[in-house]
């Protein structure tokens, strides 16, 4: 196999080897979560893809499922259906309820992602379902977790805090920093949508700090839109500018796209800085932001500056 350029490692080694938290027969996600978490979402994509005719069923499953979540984190969401869709159909044919738990949690994302609420809310209770059979507790706070940003969708923000708030308790009973910091994303976002945008803030600022720690590129980028809805949700047009400019710089980095939902809550606010600032200064501040370090983005998001 190839070795990656400008210090990677070579990836094709990951595909043959259990991640640590997951049971052995997952390789995709050690291949998909090495990818999203440095950002290389296309090489990711391309390893599984080439992988997937040529090895078991069991382990093809896997591949599919691993290069469908990138798919999506990619906003190519008709593929991400399609890859999904087929690792779905190898998992009951194996009958692995775990697996197929699995699969039907990340169709539930993608028919959020497609702003199909009542197919999304189907797919997660239902995924619910095998996770409470097979007695899996991650699986059971992160499909709360899906289930309550969809409550959030559609209207329900008692049930949405509720379930949201049970997922964090449940993560950080599990002292999983992923989920946890996946929670607290959810809960500040939902605040925004009240427009409590003081509460909101601590929610997305601890949350930016985890991701940071564990290196998650795209949530990096989803906790700066959210903190750029804050400042210009609390009348600071030039840092929601920046701080907007800066998790595009970090989304082309990670070759994600914004989804319809991302771009439903912060499109509005980026069109009020904009006739705030004028459209020259808006559109150098944002400039200015785009073209931050990433350090210099979080330390702005985080008020250190």
């Amino acid at each position: 196999f190839e070795t990656a350029a400008h210090g990677r490692s070579p990836v094709a080694w990951l595909v043959v080897l259990p991640c640590p938290g997951y049971r052995i027969g997952q390789p995709s996600v050690k291949l998909s979560g090495y990818q999203q978490l440095r950002g290389y979402l296309h090489e990711g994509r391309r390893w599984l893809d080439r992988i997937a005719p040529l090895v078991t069923p069991s382990l093809r499953a896997a591949a599919l499922l691993g290069s469908g979540r990138l798919a999506r984190q990619q906003g190519d969401l008709a593929v991400a259906v399609e890859r999904l869709s087929a690792g779905l159909a190898l998992h009951r044919e194996l009958r692995d309820e775990m697996e197929v738990a699995v699969a039907l949690g990340n169709l539930g994302v993608v028919a959020y992602d497609q702003g199909n609420f009542v197919q999304a809310e189907k797919l997660h209770r239902e995924s619910l379902l095998l996770r409470e059979k097979v007695g899996d507790r991650w699986g059971i706070a992160a499909t709360l977790t899906n289930l309550g940003e969809v409550a959030r969708q559609r209207g329900d923000t008692t049930a949405a805090m509720r379930l949201q708030h049970e997922a964090l308790m449940r993560f950080r009973e599990l002292g999983d920093r992923v989920g946890s910091a996946t929670a607290l994303m959810n809960l500040g976002l939902m605040e925004l949508t009240m427009s409590r945008y003081d509460a909101a803030r601590p929610l997305l600022q601890e949350s930016l700090a985890l991701w940071m720690d564990i290196g998650e590129q795209v949530d990096i980028a989803e906790c700066l839109e959210g903190l750029a809805v804050v400042a210009a949700g609390g009348g600071d047009g030039r840092r929601a500018a920046q701080l907007a400019g800066a998790a595009t710089s970090v989304r082309e980095a990670a070759g994600s796209l914004l989804s319809p939902a991302d771009q439903q809550r912060l499109v509005p606010y980026l069109v009020q800085a904009h006739e705030a600032l004028g459209p020259t200064v808006f559109a150098a501040t944002w400039s200015e932001g785009r073209a931050w370090r990433l350090a210099e983005a979080v330390a702005s998001a985080q008020g250190d500056v």
